[in-house]
């Protein structure tokens, strides 16, 4: 059998087989790594609060206008603002997400 033409090993074909791109920094996302939210797919390292950069999980975060939140803060900004429509990200905090240094 050549050596080309030999199927990939479970081990290759566990971590080859993934296309799918993380949402937030847009590399390849592996099975290990991989949080899916209303079919999106993050890192778990990237799936992060876009106000304080705290870590979220699928139960305490809230996704707003394309922008990830935890409870704590999405409730916060709310109670500063009055309403949801004028949410923010800190300048620091959206500096530290576009230059993928979070």
């Amino acid at each position: 059998m050549d050596v080309e033409k030999r199927p990939p090993s479970k081990f290759a074909a566990f971590f080859s087989g993934t296309q799918e791109k993380c949402i937030s920094c847009e590399k390849t996302v592996y099975p290990l790594e991989k949080v899916s939210i209303d079919g999106m797919t993050y890192h778990k390292s990237c799936f992060k609060c876009c106000h304080g950069g705290c870590s979220l999980n699928p139960s305490n975060h809230i996704a707003h206008e394309g922008r990830l939140y935890c409870k704590h803060h999405h409730a916060q900004l709310f109670l500063e603002k009055g309403n949801y429509s004028k949410l923010e990200v800190l300048p620091a905090v959206k500096a530290s997400v576009e230059d993928g240094t979070f």
